[in-house]
């Protein structure tokens, strides 16, 4: 949904007006959290420039539009991109809200998401640790968010080598989502299929191939048998193939 495309651009008040700069921040956390990464962007730097200068850099409305432009690139394959604005968003928001607030929650676990994605995996570590102990502080153990972190701290360890602990994160990432959104959303096909790789990694190939195919069933039901992440778990049921799902 480009800027234009909603109307905003071509009434009266203009692109500056603080009443068009709040509608384009709120259509970009909605944009966001369906995913529509490439709209949400849009949406976001339509927003950041006009935001600033009507609410100061050091708002929290600027610090959270900073965070979902984060998200947005991080979805869009961009993390140094991402990592820029997150760093730049979570000093505010902690300030602002404390440590344990459901913004600041989610604004660390997009900086994790974004050091492990440009190869700071000890510092991702501690990033999905503290975006953990924040997510169960804020929104509680059982939130969907509390099992997206849980999903992003597994495959870290994973990498790191540190199997046991993967496979039992990723379990819990697995429950907790289900729980959260129902057992046939595709988060939940990811997290079944995380789980696979991992269990298969432990030497646990019957466990590993029945995750694998849960997930693989739920991701194609959820979002269709040709998009990129069914092909990718389909691939993960050959066993030469070791690259991970999400």
């Amino acid at each position: 949904m480009p800027a234009r495309a909603a109307g905003l651009e071509d009434g009266p008040l203009g692109p500056d007006h603080p009443v068009v700069a709040k509608l384009h921040r709120d259509l970009a956390r909605v944009l966001q959290d369906l995913r529509e990464h490439r709209a949400a962007r849009e949406h976001c730097e339509q927003a950041l420039e006009p935001s600033e200068a009507i609410l100061g850099p050091q708002h929290p409305e600027v610090a959270m539009l900073r965070s979902t432009l984060a998200g947005a690139l991080l979805g869009l394959g961009q993390e140094a991109a991402a990592l820029e604005q997150v760093e730049r968003a979570l000093p505010v928001l902690e300030r602002v809200f404390g440590p344990d607030h459901p913004q600041v929650a989610v604004a660390r676990n997009r900086q994790a998401r974004a050091l492990h994605a440009t190869g700071d995996v000890l510092g991702a570590r501690r990033q999905y640790e503290q975006a953990l102990a924040s997510t169960d502080a804020a929104l509680g153990p059982e939130h969907q968010q509390a099992g997206t972190v849980r999903s992003g701290l597994g495959l870290l360890l994973l990498q790191l080598g540190d199997i046991d602990a993967a496979v039992r994160v990723l379990d819990e990432a697995v429950g907790i989502t289900a729980r959260a959104v129902g057992p046939h959303h595709s988060d939940v096909g990811i997290s079944h299929a995380n789980l696979g790789v991992a269990l298969r990694l432990h030497g646990h190939e019957g466990a590993g191939r029945s995750q694998l195919l849960q997930g693989l069933a739920v991701l194609e039901a959820a979002l269709g048998p040709d998009h990129p992440t069914v092909r990718t778990v389909r691939a993960e049921l050959d066993p030469a193939t070791t690259s991970r799902t999400s």
